[in-house]
């Protein structure tokens, strides 16, 4: 599937041929399937308000690294220190992450269907988030590598002067004579 075909099929009509820069800036109702109620659960629950936002949300990249960790504990970790209890995370409620209120879990549920940490880290319009942020984040890295850089010429070098001492610089003398101030050795 091209770049296009993802978008035409992932955001909504008005978002369809917008930049993926200009996306990542869209708010979450610009994904296919959230609703204008739906983004604001995810602004009660997360103060998520744009697609970067909802890529980037710690709770749900706690979520994705607690599931895919209990995913592969089993082959992670050496068998005496193996335990199913890893295996079991991923199937905590949400609220289990820390930060993340009964309240909480409750708009997740309500909007997306969300129950547990699985269902968050593997949350299809999340990933869609995220495949965005991703792809613009990469465009920009290309572009800025591609860029030609500004390099100024070298400033000649001027050769090395032999050091002296410096001399004060002579003023012109005045007519008046000027005014002396005691020494402060002589206090």
């Amino acid at each position: 599937m091209s770049v296009r075909e993802f978008l035409l099929k992932s955001f909504d009509k008005e978002y369809e041929q917008k930049s993926l820069t200009e996306l990542c800036k869209a708010p979450v109702s610009a994904i296919s399937g959230i609703s204008e109620t739906d983004a604001a659960s995810l602004k009660d629950a997360f103060a998520i308000a744009t697609v970067e936002e909802l890529a980037q949300n710690k709770y749900v990249l706690l979520a994705q690294a607690i599931h895919a960790f209990s995913k592969y504990s089993g082959k992670i970790l050496d068998k005496e220190f193996n335990s199913t209890e890893f295996e079991e995370l991923r199937k905590k409620p949400v609220s289990a992450i820390s930060g993340v209120s009964d309240a909480d879990a409750t708009l997740l549920k309500n909007a997306f269907g969300i129950n547990t940490i699985q269902d968050l880290a593997e949350n299809k319009h999340i990933k869609i988030a995220q495949l965005v942020a991703a792809n613009s984040r990469l465009l920009e890295t290309a572009k800025t590598e591609q860029a030609p850089q500004q390099v100024s010429p070298p400033k000649p070098q001027q050769p090395a002067q032999p050091s002296q001492p410096t001399q004060p610089q002579q003023t012109p003398q005045s007519s008046q004579k000027p005014a002396t101030q005691p020494s402060q050795c002589s206090q």
